[in-house]
């Protein structure tokens, strides 16, 4: 791994000044063409962190270290406004700004200047937000409260909700009569239709890889903002496939060791794309509900996607990949002829089309780091980087170019096209330097940094929490622990309990699991500092309900383990054969699954579970009594 990571990272600092007058399209790039252009502004349709100004002349975007939205214009200097605690996602109607604020639990609107017009409290962490302009609404995916809201767009006035399990991300289709929410746990799409209410459900399409011989079946999940393509109403979800169920090496905490099974990694071998244990995707679904799987990963596109955007036609398609500091442009029209195992390159591992993805031509641009978002203006497209706190220019027309390039190519290993136009978002959030230089490194999964094998931390740990997912691992089956809160009050970590510290599972993650040779003692130590400087989920207010199961908590003894500010002891316990280390429940009813397995699906199961796995003697409690005990559990 190359050492001057650290280097760049401070004179990226240095030198990443806001002040200057900047222009987002320079004169040098080429001109977009007018078909192209015609395409454009086409939403949005689907919840996003930028937003085109309905003026025309410069973009929106929320920046939520700084508590602010910021208005980048095409030429000029940025203005700021702060709306409150955490913006997440922003949009726009008759000249009005919508912003959810995912600290505060509220929804915020103000005039394209910044002037409030009005405020509502909507629950906990309210996230995807969309207009319906023909109404004169906006719907509001409030995650930890598990509820869809419809508003009054002037008055902010609840109007109609949904009760919908953590739902995240929004999209609405062109004609505003069907909401489609999606969440980062599994693949399920709630499909709503606003005339009469009702709620269908469709899953992403299975595939598979192939390893040594055997095909395994990929689970995925939803990983970024939805889109609605105007012209022909297919739903754009970006998904990750994940496999699970092939083992990774142990991490043994004596001797750290390459792993012998397998390793997070999407990597190319052999100059060939193959199907690796994360393949990032684009699933496209029809007006029935069917679902096509196209591939969003290969030798320069890997980790993510965090959210998808098309022209109105959907002839092209623009993916922010978070973690690999791109864009990817895809024609999904144009198949490519990529086949591994025809070439003989890799024959115990599969290609995208032989397990079932649609791959289609692709481009790549680069970007500021954590790119989340993109929006389609007359003038092009614009990228939001959240990790770099910045807007760049998409470079569309080079990328159209490309595109017809890469179309006609056997192999199609598209080149990165460099990043211009960027400009950086006023402020500074008075980070600490370790806590940055951690936070860069979590959410990279840029070659000789953290992994370089095409996943980062936060492929796992979304927004510093978990995947919802399960992994099989030589010695059993673990699920992805939460991170949020100052974990190092928790020390030793993992399930049982094998590392000392935060920094040190850092380094044997990113040397054993992730395909790299690992951090530098200081990599380590700063990705240990970001991990406890992130917040716990918002949790609700203590209620009757709540009281009761804190009496009940108290009576099974449950205090015995999960003592302390933390709720653990630190200790492990002998739980089903396996010693078990005692997991904080701060937080704990945002980290579904439940149990070191994740057999638990919910905290009602996992409280079902207790008597039999040796811990509290829940088998007496009767409907109510759980009912209480969850809601307590909720609050911590």
């Amino acid at each position: 791994m190359p050492r001057s990571f650290v280097l760049a990272f401070v004179t990226l600092l240095a030198c990443n000044s806001p002040e200057a007058e900047v222009e987002l399209a320079p004169p040098s790039d080429p001109t977009l063409d007018p078909d192209v252009a015609a395409q454009l502004r086409a939403g949005p349709t689907g919840s996003t962190t930028i937003v085109d100004s309905p003026r025309g002349d410069g973009v929106f975007a929320v920046d939520p270290l700084m508590d602010r939205v910021v208005f980048v214009p095409e030429a000029g200097v940025p203005t700021v406004f702060d709306v409150g605690d955490e913006p997440s996602r922003i949009t726009h109607s008759d000249e009005r700004l919508f912003v959810t604020l995912r600290g505060d639990g509220e929804v915020v609107s103000t005039t394209l200047d910044g002037t409030p017009l009005a405020r509502v409290a909507v629950g906990l962490e309210p996230i995807g937000i969309v207009a319906e302009r023909s109404r004169d609404r906006i719907y509001v995916a409030v995650s930890l409260s598990d509820t869809v809201l419809a508003l009054d767009a002037t008055t902010l006035e609840v109007l109609e909700s949904w009760n919908v399990d953590e739902p995240r991300f929004l999209a609405l289709d062109e004609a505003e009569r069907t909401l489609f929410v999606t969440r980062l746990r599994g693949d399920a799409v709630d499909r709503i239709d606003l005339e009469n209410g009702s709620i269908e459900q469709w899953h992403a399409p299975t595939r598979s890889r192939l390893v040594d011989e055997a095909w395994v079946a990929l689970e995925s999940r939803v990983s970024g903002d939805p889109w609605v393509v105007p012209q022909t109403g297919e739903l754009l979800v970006p998904m990750l496939y994940v496999d699970t169920a092939t083992p990774v090496a142990p991490s043994d905490p004596d001797v750290p060791t390459p792993p012998t099974v397998d390793v997070y990694t999407n990597e190319a071998q052999n100059d060939a794309v193959v199907v690796g244990k994360l393949s990032p995707a684009i699933v496209r679904f029809a007006a029935d509900g069917t679902g096509e799987a196209f591939w969003a990963g290969g030798l320069l596109g890997r980790s993510y996607v965090s959210s998808v955007t098309s022209t109105h036609d959907g002839s092209t398609w623009i993916a922010t990949m978070e973690a690999s500091n791109a864009v990817i442009y895809l024609d999904p029209s144009s198949p490519v002829d990529n086949r591994a195992n025809d070439t003989g390159l890799v024959p115990e591992r599969s290609s995208p089309r032989e397990s079932g993805f649609s791959h289609v031509a692709a481009s790549l641009v680069d970007t500021a780091a954590g790119p989340v978002g993109a929006v389609l203006t007359e003038r092009g497209v614009r990228v939001h980087s959240d990790i770099d706190r910045a807007v760049s220019d998409g470079r569309i027309a080079l990328a159209a170019t490309e595109l017809a390039i890469n179309a006609d190519a056997a192999f199609n290993p598209p080149r990165r096209i460099g990043a211009i136009g960027r400009v950086a978002l006023p402020g500074d959030p008075g980070l600490d330097l370790m806590v940055e230089l951690g936070r860069q490194l979590f959410y990279s999964a840029m070659p000789g940094v953290v992994g370089g094998g095409g996943v980062s931390c936060s492929t796992c740990h979304v927004d510093g929490r978990t995947d919802g997912l399960t992994w099989a691992f030589a010695d059993g089956v673990r699920q992805t622990p939460s991170l949020a809160g100052v974990v190092s009050e928790t020390e030793p970590v993992t399930w049982i309990g094998a590392v000392a510290t935060v920094s040190d599972e850092a380094f044997r993650t990113s040397a054993e699991r992730m395909g790299g040779p690992g951090l530098l003692p200081t990599e380590a130590n700063a990705v240990a500092e970001f991990v406890d400087w992130t917040r716990a989920a918002r949790r609700p207010a203590p209620s009757s309900a709540s009281g009761r199961g804190e009496a009940l908590f108290q009576q099974l003894g449950c205090l015995a383990c999960h003592n302390g500010a933390r709720y653990t002891d630190n200790v492990g316990h002998t739980l089903r054969g396996e010693v078990v280390n005692t997991p904080s429940l701060n937080g704990v009813g945002a980290t579904a699954p439940y149990l070191r397995d994740g057999s638990a699906p919910d905290l009602a199961s996992a409280l079902d579970a207790a008597y039999n796995g040796g811990m509290a003697n829940t088998s007496g409690l009767t409907p109510a009594e759980l009912s209480d005990l969850v809601a307590f559990l909720e609050t911590l």
